[in-house]
């Protein structure tokens, strides 16, 4: 089981299989959507829910914009931001993000549902 992200300190190395088995193999079931960089599954480690963000084979998003991805992610803290969590790197293209799960929808649905 690997341990529980911690909202407070830095973001923690995951190994890409434990969030694998955290989101129970990539199941469609788990998926909460996508975008450019990839596609999003709920998850839970060490009991916190999250969102893991897994990079496509096929995005354009390299090695390098990923690791400035993380730089720029751990240095901002916000209570406006989703934070960081945790991150994962099992080969040249196998990336993942963990985030902290907000659930209520998309941004683009609270900022919709928000102006209503």
């Amino acid at each position: 089981t690997p341990p529980p992200p911690s909202p407070s300190g830095p973001p923690v190395a995951y190994d890409v299989s434990a969030l694998e088995a955290a989101t129970d193999g990539w199941a469609a079931a788990r998926r909460l959507g996508g975008g450019g960089f990839g596609d999003v599954y709920r998850a839970n480690l060490g009991g916190l829910d999250v969102a893991v963000k897994r990079l496509h084979e096929t995005s354009l998003q390299g090695t390098r914009e990923f690791d400035n991805e993380i730089r720029a992610l751990t240095a901002l803290r916000d209570p406006s931001l989703v934070r960081l969590l945790g991150h994962a790197r099992g080969g040249v293209r196998e990336c993942c993000l963990v985030y902290e799960l907000c659930d209520g929808g998309t941004l683009e649905e609270r900022l919709l549902n928000d102006g209503a």
